[in-house]
């Protein structure tokens, strides 16, 4: 299963930018947590360096709780920060959009604000971030609480 992940991933680095009309620039993607932790300080050098060596996406988390840390509250500036550090470095961002909120937990049970989160964020960055990932690996417990195919 993991096998397939991994090469539908690394598909995808090469498919989604013909559907969003450019030839890919590279068939090399990364994903680097650029959005936070450690990566976060140091992400100008990793985008940087990233380009040096011909990647040409880097896939990160666009948690949802830095966006929207409570229901009438948008929070974009880390977000806006590694997406033009990414363009100046020329390295495409794919985010990953994903995590519940304490306000509505878990996420598939409160598809309402989900989609508000979804929709906020796809038009505050427009054309700049042509594609997203919905949520990370649903399938492992960590990262969905008691994983079921029909959530």
């Amino acid at each position: 299963m993991r096998e397939l992940f991994c090469s539908l991933t690394t598909l995808s680095f090469l498919v989604f930018p013909l559907l969003a009309g450019q030839p890919p620039a590279s068939p090399y993607g990364v994903c680097a947590h650029l959005s936070r932790g450690g990566e976060a300080e140091t992400q100008v050098e990793e985008l940087n360096l990233m380009k040096q060596a011909g990647i040409a996406w880097a896939r990160t988390d666009f948690d949802w709780s830095e966006v929207q840390p409570s229901p009438d509250t948008w929070a974009f500036d880390k977000l806006d920060t590694v997406v033009s550090n990414a363009e100046k470095a020329g390295v495409q961002m794919l985010p990953i959009l994903g995590y519940s909120v304490s306000f509505a937990s878990p996420a598939h049970q409160h598809l309402d604000p989900w989609a508000k989160y979804v929709r906020a964020l796809a038009e505050h960055f427009g054309p700049r971030l042509p594609v997203l990932e919905v949520w990370n690996e649903e399938n492992i417990p960590g990262f969905w609480k008691d994983p079921k195919a029909e959530d």
